[in-house]
């Protein structure tokens, strides 16, 4: 009411109209009301400043208070819009302590019954005190008004709190805000993961840009130099490798020199695939539509899923629907919230990771190679330049290195052909580009090639070269592995990882959309500590990141065996174990006694020797007779998984079991050996 009759006087003393919708009535309402807030302001900072003085220094929230303490501002705003046209200045918005303040009935008791501050004693005046007011129309009690002004002596303290108690209030003032921030902090907090589960349930997955190179060919051809070409690797000892080496590397693809000059180390078990995949997925759709970067982070999780590949259905894996839950989303929550916040995953592109495996050229390792080979991957036959130069095609030695070629080109179709008859990539890579240089040489051994091998049902699949000097193609990538030693570049070796990154991405898998699920188990089998499972293990596994059917759990069985990132056969003998880590289960058992004895030194074997086992290790060399003792110290760091490793072995070819007896002294097992014949074994031995 005092508000409306100030408003009032104004109008009528600026001569305007308070008729409703009149420009002039509208300005004294605002004018008034802002006097009038004002003046209730100062009060209320008086009262703060005695009472509370730590909330008087924070002027936001007394002017909050004053607001609250009018009560009925908004009824008096809408009467005045009614009547004015116009609203009273808007009011500070309560906050947090505001609204906890409104909850205190102590504070807001003392507050309705507050006068002012007495000027004499300096104390409270209330309407529980007999009070005057002076002649500046200040409110003083009634026994301070006959006293002498001002008070002489120290201001009476008996109403007032001591510095404990001041201190205790202080302090509880602060706990109280502490634990409404905490709380406001857990509401967004919950709110936010609640939005991500319901993103991340809409996108279902993301990209799994992952792929495997195979450096294959026959030995001394410069595989092992060339792996260091690519992947950076200064040193300079290429020596001859035993059974398979991996390197493991990322590449940022959306950058053109880092695809063609930095590939960089990557450690698979540091970063966990399904909370980065979420994160971006999670980032990506709440991207504006015309945000840089949108549409290539909208098809990075949009699309066909890889389950409808594996689903379709077979007498170890039924048809299965792709379905998503919040059991991975949920489990790896922390992480993704975190990663967001981080912005380490606002990246246009995923890196593509890469998984180089380098494999021994000797013939003895070439049965071991037969295990490892993926149709989800590409592969790089290397050969050497010099083999060729200046030699007809008829000649012999030409001959002897066509027919290794043929071999890698023909078991690459075996093991990779796909069901639309394709077989997985190719690049034919030349070494010693340094020593072959000229053009004429290069385009002799390209058309020697292309002769041999167009008919080849891999020569399709074979990526072609086109120098960038002068646009001439041939079909391989002539590289010199010696300017790495000197620390320069060879340029060609740069249109290799070029190539390779392309084949990979033009991958059909790497087009689709891989569920979360499937990544988060991914994630787990990276860091199992062990190298192989039972079967059942891997479906309880599964389970616990959300793949709760079976079939569906055995689609990405397939698809992880397809990579190559775990081994498994469905046969009887075999249908129980998931290798988790081929090459440490399978390869490295394996060379303890295939390795050539003249070109690898391997450790278990000198033990053996310092352990009695010479003459069983020579008749290993010589006949490719195993001895039963002399296989359990070659294996004696793979003893847990010794008898499934003789039937996968079995299986492969790598050996012959054969009946033993200790009165016969026949051995356990025939080593198939290919650098020598097989020993000759009499029928009954055979038979038994």
């Amino acid at each position: 009411d005092k508000w409306k009759s100030k408003a009032e006087a104004k109008a009528q003393q600026l001569g305007g109209s308070t008729q409703p919708g009149q420009a002039d009535g509208a300005a004294a309402v605002e004018e008034a009301a802002a006097a009038a807030q004002k003046e209730l302001f100062a009060r209320m900072e008086e009262f703060y400043t005695h009472f509370a003085p730590e909330k008087a220094a924070n002027k936001e929230f007394v002017q909050g208070v004053a607001t609250a303490y009018v009560g009925k501002l908004a009824s008096l705003n809408a009467k005045l819009r009614a009547t004015y046209g116009a609203d009273l200045t808007s009011p500070v918005p309560a906050s947090t302590e505001l609204e906890a303040t409104k909850r205190d009935e102590e504070i807001m008791a003392a507050a309705s019954d507050f006068r002012g501050i007495c000027p004499v004693c300096r104390q409270a005046v209330t309407t529980s005190h007999e009070r005057t007011k002076d002649d500046n129309g200040q409110y003083v009690h009634l026994e301070c008004a006959g006293a002498s002004w001002p008070l002489p002596g120290p201001l009476p303290v008996q109403d007032r709190p001591g510095p404990d108690e001041e201190a205790s209030k202080a302090a509880a003032e602060k706990k109280k805000k502490e634990e409404e921030e905490r709380k406001a902090a857990e509401r967004r907090a919950a709110e936010q993961r609640s939005d991500i589960a319901d993103v991340l349930a809409r996108a279902g997955g993301g990209r799994f840009k992952y792929g495997r190179v195979f450096l294959v060919g026959e030995a001394a051809s410069g595989k092992t130099a060339t792996r260091k070409s690519l992947v950076g690797d200064p040193s300079a000892l290429d020596g001859s490798t035993v059974g398979v080496d991996e390197s493991m590397m990322t590449v940022d693809t959306s950058n053109v020199l880092a695809v063609e000059k930095k590939w960089e180390p990557f450690d698979r078990a540091a970063r966990k695939e399904a909370t980065h995949a979420m994160a971006k997925a999670y980032i990506q759709k709440r991207q504006p539509p015309d945000s840089p970067g949108t549409s290539a982070a909208a098809a990075s999780v949009a699309g066909e899923s890889i389950v409808s590949y594996y689903a379709g259905g077979t007498s170890e894996t039924p048809a299965v629907a792709d379905s998503a839950t919040a059991e991975p989303v949920q489990q790896n929550m922390e992480e993704v919230v975190g990663l967001i916040k981080s912005g380490l995953c606002v990246e246009e592109e995923e890196p593509l990771k890469l998984s180089i495996s380098d494999c021994g050229g000797q013939q003895v390792f070439y049965m071991l190679h037969s295990t490892l080979l993926s149709p989800l991957g590409m592969y790089l036959l290397v050969f050497d330049l010099r083999w060729f130069k200046g030699k007809e095609r008829g000649s012999e030695d030409v001959k002897i290195h066509l027919s290794f070629l043929r071999f890698w080109l023909d078991s690459i179709v075996v093991h990779t052909r796909s069901k639309e008859g394709r077989c997985a990539p190719i690049a034919l890579v030349g070494t010693h580009g340094d020593v072959v240089t000229e053009l004429p040489d290069l385009n002799k051994v390209s058309k020697l090639l292309a002769g041999e091998f167009e008919e080849s049902e891999a020569w399709d699949s074979v990526a072609k070269f086109k120098r960038e000097s002068d646009g001439r193609r041939l079909c391989f990538h002539p590289i010199d592995n010696t300017k790495r030693a000197q620390g320069a570049e060879d340029a060609v070796v740069g249109q290799l990882r070029r190539t390779i990154c392309d084949l990979i991405l033009a991958l059909d898998y790497t087009q689709k959309r891989v569920p979360f699920e499937w990544l988060a188990v991914y994630d787990a089998l990276e860091r199992h500590p062990l190298r192989a499972l039972r079967k059942q293990d891997f479906v309880d596994l599964a389970r616990s990141h959300g793949i709760t059917d079976t079939a569906h759990a055995f689609c990405l069985l397939r698809f992880l065996a397809d990579l190559g990132l775990l081994m498994y056969h469905p046969e009887e003998a075999l249908a129980s174990l998931v290798v988790l880590k081929p090459v440490d289960f399978l390869v490295q058992p394996a060379t303890r006694f295939i390795a050539d004895k003249d070109e690898h030194e391997i450790p278990e074997q000198e033990q053996a020797k310092k352990e009695g086992k010479r003459q069983q290790l020579k008749e290993l060399h010589t006949k490719g007779e195993l001895d039963g003792e002399l296989l359990d110290i070659l294996w004696r760091a793979h003893k847990d998984f010794a008898k499934e490793l003789k039937v996968l072995l079995h299986k492969f070819g790598f050996m012959i079991p054969v009946a033993w007896t200790p009165q016969s002294g026949t051995p356990n097992h025939l080593a198939c050996l290919l650098c020598f014949p097989l020993p000759v074994v009499s029928e009954a031995t055979l038979l038994a």
